[in-house]
């Protein structure tokens, strides 16, 4: 749910408006809060952190994972017109 009115709040262009959806958030988090005293509830920075923690990298796979997951990264690359891999590598933010 939080997510969902992040990208709402961020679709706002004006930055009062965007301000105001902010404070009405937080308003809305800290009233929620205190209703649910012994409930766990993330702020935003919180969600995050963890968010970052539960990543998970290539180099965390098994090295059979790792073989099955490249293989198919092949196959995708693969499947587009040899005279557009440049760009789409370029696209990708691979050289």
């Amino acid at each position: 749910m939080n997510r969902v009115h992040e990208f709402r709040v961020a679709q706002i262009e004006d930055g009062k408006k965007y301000q105001q959806q902010y404070n009405k958030m937080l308003q809305s988090y800290r009233r929620l809060a205190k209703q649910v005293p012994g409930r766990n509830i993330l702020t935003p920075q919180e969600q995050a952190l963890l968010d970052k923690q539960q990543h998970f990298g290539f180099s965390d796979l098994a090295p059979d994972e790792q073989q099955q997951l490249q293989r198919e990264v092949d196959s995708m690359w693969g499947q587009i017109p040899a005279h557009l891999q440049d760009k789409a590598r370029g696209m990708a933010g691979i050289s």
